[in-house]
């Protein structure tokens, strides 16, 4: 879990047992995640609602709305929401590319940054005095054994 790079947070909008309230549960999870490693709890998280196509469509909008408050409102969650369905494969495709060019974009910018610090490095250590061509020993490049 600590390479991962975005979290799915995966709710069921249509749980068999209508005791059971989705919200809590998926409440519940972020406490556990934050209990477990602080760093992955600021991970980018994605919440993702599954079961879209057990909700009638009349009633979706409302229920969405319903679940991202609550959650918002009990976690602080911001971010973005996908509605799925796993049975159909209603979005699953569009999540699946939203998460492939997020992923693209982060390992762009990881590497602009790596790049900014190696350049850094590089221009710290030439005014420091030394070159990028000669070692900073008086040893040679190639000992000679004799």
């Amino acid at each position: 879990l600590s390479r991962t790079r975005v979290l799915l947070h995966l709710v069921d909008m249509a749980p068999f047992d209508d005791s059971i309230d989705p919200v809590a549960e998926a409440i519940a999870i972020v406490r556990e995640l934050q209990k477990y490693d602080d760093t992955l709890f600021h991970k980018p998280r994605w919440l993702v609602l599954n079961k879209a196509d057990m909700v009638p469509p009349e009633e979706r909008d409302e229920r969405v709305r319903d679940i991202v408050s609550r959650f918002s409102q009990a976690t602080g969650w911001q971010g973005p929401v996908h509605v799925i369905s796993g049975l159909t494969g209603e979005h699953c495709q569009r999540l699946m590319l939203e998460v492939q060019s997020f992923l693209a974009r982060l390992a762009a910018q990881e590497q602009a940054e790596q790049a900014a610090r190696a350049q850094a490095d590089a221009e710290s250590g030439l005014m420091a005095g030394q070159s990028d061509s000669e070692p900073d020993t008086d040893e040679p490049i190639y000992p000679v054994h004799s």
